[in-house]
């Protein structure tokens, strides 16, 4: 027998073991992306809807950004390969426009749906790099308008 469709599509849940700075209670989420926004993804939690974070993949933005997991952070995500790490940064909205957090990235193995914010001491001033000015440069466009300007637009809700 098939479970009845709830007619929207089933997103994978990702698990974080130890939930995420100031959203520790919350351990299971689902990421979507962004409707009309092709640099951002939603990172949602499952267990209470209204909560979420705004993801991006920083390494189009920052060619020179690295990652290194520790030891530890491997064995923490069951990482076998390589290719199964994704690393996403977290993207705060301010009255200035979108900022990215290189500081504290989100490290998450795709295969085993197992994510953890890490902190990375080389970028450790780094919480609120603008983003503005990045999109422009990698769209071809001027700061307004454009790719840049989908930026700065972006409806989920109660977010902030």
């Amino acid at each position: 027998m098939k479970p009845e469709s709830t007619g929207k599509p089933e997103s994978p849940t990702l698990f974080f073991p130890l939930g995420l700075p100031g959203l520790e209670r919350y351990r299971h989420f689902s990421v979507a992306p962004v409707p009309d926004n092709r640099y951002f993804l939603l990172l949602q939690s499952e267990d209470e809807p209204e909560i979420g974070l705004l993801l991006l993949d920083p390494f189009p933005l920052f060619p020179d950004y690295s990652c290194p997991l520790s030891g530890s952070d491997w064995q923490d995500l069951k990482l076998k390969r390589r290719e199964e790490l994704l690393i996403y940064t977290t993207v705060n909205i301010l009255p200035e426009g979108p900022c990215t957090n290189l500081a504290a990235p989100l490290a998450i193995n795709a295969a085993a749906r197992l994510g953890k914010q890490v902190y990375l001491s080389r970028y450790g001033a780094q919480l609120r790099v603008p983003l503005i000015s990045r999109v422009a440069r990698l769209s071809g466009e001027g700061e307004s308008g454009g790719a840049a300007g989908q930026c700065g637009i972006i409806k989920i809700g109660a977010v902030p």
